[in-house]
């Protein structure tokens, strides 16, 4: 009889020859265990590298935003809100206004320029920044204005509305003036001379500090 001898397969494992440790780290098994435990050391390389790249988007959009941190253009929000786009610039601190804007003032009863001095109409030419201002009577009511610039370029063109005259000030500074143009001298009085009666020119003189010219009489007094 022949006998067979049934070798039967061993229930322990096979040993596995010893990984390296590198080997272990790659396949996801940290054999140091602690916190990272379970994760690969590529996985945490990426993780970290993730985090910086975050880090420096965030830091280059804050900086590249003008302004405030708000977001607003100037930067003057601020905590206390936006600024206001369409807001009108403030009163002058001055308290004075530009005297472009001002179309001159009238009030009170008078019959010559000096009474005027301390007319409503003086009163409220007092708050207007101008170049040249003036007070004066007109048809026995005091007018006050800011005075317009002028340039007398002929002798015989007059640069302003009449009866206005192109009246020096100070040196080669002179404005379209309604009053009789003062003077120290003959110099002092304007270039521009009126026609006469005969079509002609004359000169002008000066008489107890005013300009007089032939034919000419001013509109007020």
């Amino acid at each position: 009889m022949t006998h067979v001898r049934i070798l039967h397969s061993s229930s322990a494992a096979p040993v596995r020859p010893k990984a390296a440790r590198n080997t272990w780290v790659l396949m996801g098994r940290d054999p140091f265990g602690g916190p990272f435990k379970g994760c690969s050391l590529w996985g945490i390389l990426t993780l970290l590298l993730l985090i910086g790249c975050r880090g420096n988007r965030s830091s280059t959009n804050t900086a590249s935003e003008p302004g405030g941190a708000d977001g607003s253009s100037d930067g003057s929000a601020g905590a206390g809100g936006q600024a206001d786009a369409g807001a009108q610039p403030g009163p002058d601190t001055g308290g004075s206004q530009q005297g472009q804007a001002f179309d001159g003032a009238v009030g009170g009863e008078c019959d010559t320029n000096a009474e005027c001095a301390d007319s409503p109409a003086a009163q409220e030419l007092e708050n207007i920044r101008c170049a040249g201002q003036e007070v004066y009577c007109l048809d026995q009511i005091c007018h006050a204005q800011c005075l317009d610039p002028c340039v007398v370029a002929r002798s015989d063109i007059n640069p302003c509305t009449p009866p206005r005259l192109c009246v020096k000030v100070v040196g080669s500074l002179a404005f379209c003036s309604i009053k009789p143009a003062p003077c120290a001298e003959a110099t002092d009085c304007p270039d521009y001379l009126p026609p006469t009666a005969d079509g002609g020119q004359a000169a002008w003189a000066c008489q107890d500090g005013v300009c007089e010219y032939p034919g000419l009489e001013y509109a007020t007094h």
